[in-house]
Order: structure tokens, then sequence, then C-alpha cells
């Protein structure tokens, strides 16, 4: 294995032979729950679905059977590399650790008899947190010891001493938002270090830098609407979480969109002040029609799924148009197949929901044949 791009992206081309199209979702959409767990048990889930079968029963197979099969799979792709393409790709799937200690803080927060069963169960250990430490931590009997757990094994990391940082004030609060705020922002800042976000695309990490930092963008977009219509409707604190609990900024740092021109967006009165402001940010073309969609609804939600699925189309994109010998590969196949996660959970939501086909496609991305 050589210290390039080469082997790792050969094998991942070879594997893109195995990820879901257009054809596959349209055979599963004609089945019932029982068919599509069976459909998938011939399919490369089968060893994920045989042991999903032996601890749960109905959707829970399907769910648990992606969420493992999800995890294995990004965790052998990181596998193929070694060296500094080694390095991207974990950048890649560090944000798998943001989003699991997320999922444990949330559990751990809640009192002991309203914890998840199977709380491990809602994550995918894909980044360097595997699935034993992450059962760990939410083994610990408070929240408290488990942020003590995760900066005593880390003692480096900045997102494990955020979370110590920011304990004083949740401790006085009780507002968990605090704790899942330093989480984003040191991760936020930790990414901008890596792959300095505001910088032009050109250089060997501008494919990194294009889809990290957008959902860093992306979020802060979503942060500063939210606060908006809050604003509005005349929502009690709003100014405040403008100013922060800590006096420190409720978006994340990290990405094109500025504070300030966040600030004035919360300001805006009406949607088209709103699509004009981003308009003077570059780069941001892609995000015109979830935009313009939302300026007509005003349906942050819709806004939301439209900017992901946006993002999901640029990343799948670089299947065609990404250097072939460079991290474009692994960014391409790591979001189709997160994808394609996602897609499975919603056709296995639907089918037990018994929801018509034509509703259910609707539910789900299917990424460009021609990718």
């Amino acid at each position: 294995m050589s210290d390039d791009f080469g082997y790792g992206n050969a094998r991942l081309r070879a594997m893109k032979a195995h990820l879901f199209d257009a054809r596959h979702y349209q055979e599963l959409l004609a089945k019932d729950l029982d068919g599509l767990i069976g459909s998938l048990a011939q399919t490369v889930y089968k060893p994920d679905v045989d042991a999903a079968l032996v601890r749960f029963r109905g959707v829970q197979v399907v769910y648990e059977a992606v969420r493992t099969h999800l995890a294995r799979t990004l965790r052998r792709v990181a596998g193929f590399y070694q060296g500094r393409p080694r390095q991207q790709v974990d950048l890649l799937l560090a944000r798998w650790d943001r989003r699991n200690l997320l999922t444990v803080l949330r559990s751990q927060a809640l009192p002991p008899l309203r914890r998840p069963e199977e709380p491990t169960a809602l994550l995918v250990p894909a980044g360097a947190l595997d699935e034993a430490a992450l059962a760990e931590l939410l083994r610990q009997p408070d929240l408290r010891s488990t942020v003590d757990l995760l900066v005593s094994w880390l003692p480096d990391a900045a997102m494990a001493h955020s979370l110590l940082d920011a304990w004083p004030t949740y401790a006085q609060t009780g507002n968990l938002a605090v704790l899942e705020h330093a989480l984003n922002s040191a991760y936020a800042r930790w990414l901008d270090a890596q792959v300095q976000c505001a910088q032009p695309i050109g250089d060997g990490q501008g494919w990194l830098r294009r889809v990290l930092c957008a959902e860093i963008e992306q979020a802060n977009l979503l942060i500063s609407l939210r606060l908006r219509q809050a604003r509005l409707v005349g929502q009690h604190g709003w100014e405040a979480a403008v100013q922060g609990e800590t006096d420190e900024t409720p978006f994340l740092p990290c990405g094109r969109i500025k504070p300030g021109l966040l600030a004035d967006i919360v300001s805006c009165e009406t949607a088209a002040e709103v699509v004009g402001l981003l308009a003077r940010v570059p780069g941001l073309s892609a995000w015109q029609p979830a935009l313009a969609e939302w300026q007509e609804t005003d349906d942050l939600l819709a806004l939301e799924r439209n900017l992901e699925r946006a993002l999901t189309r640029q990343a799948i994109d670089l299947f065609v148009v990404g250097d072939p010998l460079s991290v474009a590969v692994p960014i391409a196949f790591v979001w189709a197949k997160e994808n394609e996660a996602r897609n499975l959970r919603l056709l296995a939501q639907g089918l037990a929901h018994q929801m018509p086909p034509d509703e259910i496609r609707q539910t789900l991305f299917l990424w460009p044949a021609s990718s």
C-alpha cells in the first residue's frame, strides 16, 4: 500500500459498484418490511442483518444492520490509506466523533430511567472513538463522570476540554445546549485549523474544504434563521442568544459566512433581505435553489433538508468532477455511503408505517446514475 491515493481510490471505485442506485430502491419500494430485510440479507449487508436478527425485530433490524454496516465500511475505507492520504480521510471521519459525542451527552443528561435501553444503537463508531470506547462513556453513572472520563482519555483533545470549560455554566443553568455548543465550537475551531475554511478552493485540501466547511456554514445559517424566527415572533431570550451565554457568539467559528453577517441575518425583516445578504458571499451558488424555495415557503425544516441534499450532491459528484488520484474519491464514497444509510432508514420507517411507495420515494435522495 503506497503513500498516495492510488491504491485506496481503486478499492473504493470497486466498492462503488455495490452502492444502491435508483433501480435498487425501486425494487425495495415494492416490498414490505420483511421483504426489505430479506433483500438486504442478499447484499453486502448480509453479515450485519444476520447479527441484527439475533437481537432485534422489525424495523430495528434494519436500523441496526445499517448502523453497523456503515461504521464497518467507513473504518474499512480509512484502512486503505496511509501517510498524508490517511490523515485527510481521518478528517472526513472525525465528523462522526462529534456526532457520537453529542449523542452520548444527550443520553447521559437524561435521568437513568429515561435513558435508551440500547444507547449504542444510536451511534456510528466510524471515527477515532470505537464502539467499546463509546459504550464505556455511556456506562458512566452521570454526565459529569462521562465528561471527566473523556478528558482523561483524550488529555490533548480540544473537544473534551471544551466540555470541561463549559461545565460550570451548564451546572448553573442545566441547559444542555451550553455543552453542545461548546463541543460544536471546539470541533469547528479544530476543523478550521486543519483545512483553513476561509481560504479559496484550489490547493490539495480544496475538496475537503468545500464539503467539511460547508457543513459548518449550513449549521450557522440555520442557527441565524432560527434566531431570526424567534425575534419575529417575539420569543423571549433571542437577544441573549445572539450575544452568547458566556460572552461567545452562538455561531460556530468556521467558514466563509462571518459572524457579523450572520447577526445581520437575524435582524432581517424579510426573506428577500436574507437571500440578498447571502448572495454577497462567494461560493454559495449551490445553495440558491434551496434558498429560493425557502423564500417562498418560509419552511426551515425543508431548507435544512434541501441544503443537506445540495451538499450530498456536490460531494457525490466528485466521483465525476474530482481528481481521481485525490481525496475527492473518498469524499464522494463516504457521502454516498452515508446517503445510502439515510435512505435505507427512511425506507424501513416508511414500510413499517405502511406509507404509499410514492410518499416514501419523496423522502429519499437518489444520486444521479451519471456519478
